[in-house]
Parts: structure tokens; C-alpha cells; sequence
């Protein structure tokens, strides 16, 4: 079961609800994210690395991420192949201005920026989940 941030901004009326961690309804993205990592949907270096993966394991959540140029914050399904050995988390770019985006940790998201004015935001509900609207939202 997954957390459910709703956040809201106060000088601009910014407003986003944000889903994270696992739940339910996301119980093929493991499997969906080995037959994308094989094709090299994600680059050529992840594909590599997905073919030492099957002596790990694949980990698959919804996370936060905030863009670190324009302040953009995204939920996206965070990838981590683990092995014994080797560790690899995909990179991921802001779907607005492409540039690279930094993982926001749940205890850190009532001290973001608004993403469109940059005055702090606040978390106003924080509630439980386990079926989440999909695409991310």
C-alpha cells in the first residue's frame, strides 16, 4: 500500500495530489520494466545492465522526483536493479524542460518549491492507497 501526498501551494493556488510507493494495481510494472529494459528503451547501458539483473532482482515504485533546473515535480516509476554486487536506479528527465530530475524523499516534500511561483508548498492530506489512477498522476 502506497501513500497518497495531496499538496497545495498558498500565493498561487497550485494544487497536486501525488502517489507513491506500491500498490495493487501496479503489480505488472516489474515485468513490464525487464521486457522495456531488454527492448533498450532505456538506453544501451540498461539494457546491458538488465541482462546481469536476472542474477538480482528488479524493484519498481512510484516516486517523486523535482526537476533541479525549473522546480517541475513528477511522480514516476522508479527502476532499481539490485545485485549482489552491482546497484542501478535509471537517471530521469523533467518531461518540461529535459533537464535531469532528483528524487524528492516523502519526508522532504513539505519542503518543496511550487513549481510555478517557487514559494514553499504545503502538504494539506496524506492518505493511504492501494489503486491508484494510472497513467502517473
Amino acid at each position: 500500500m502506497g501513500k497518497a501526498y495531496q499538496v497545495k501551494c498558498t500565493e498561487c493556488n497550485y494544487e497536486e495530489k501525488f502517489f507513491l510507493g506500491p500498490g495493487s494495481n501496479d503489480a505488472n510494472m516489474t515485468k513490464e520494466a525487464k521486457k522495456d529494459l531488454r527492448s533498450g528503451l532505456y538506453g544501451e547501458q540498461a539494457r546491458e545492465f538488465s541482462i546481469l539483473a536476472s542474477y538480482g532482482k528488479i524493484q519498481c515504485q512510484r516516486t517523486l522526483y523535482r526537476c533541479r533546473q525549473c522546480g517541475n515535480l513528477e511522480p514516476r516509476i522508479k527502476m532499481r536493479i539490485v545485485t549482489q554486487t552491482l546497484h542501478f536506479s535509471q537517471p530521469y528527465f523533467c518531461s518540461k524542460c529535459g533537464k535531469l530530475m532528483g528524487q524528492v524523499r516523502p519526508s522532504d516534500i513539505k519542503k518543496q518549491h511550487c513549481p510555478i511561483c517557487g514559494k514553499p508548498i504545503q502538504v494539506v492530506n496524506i492518505s493511504n492507497w492501494d489503486i491508484a489512477p494510472y497513467p502517473l498522476k
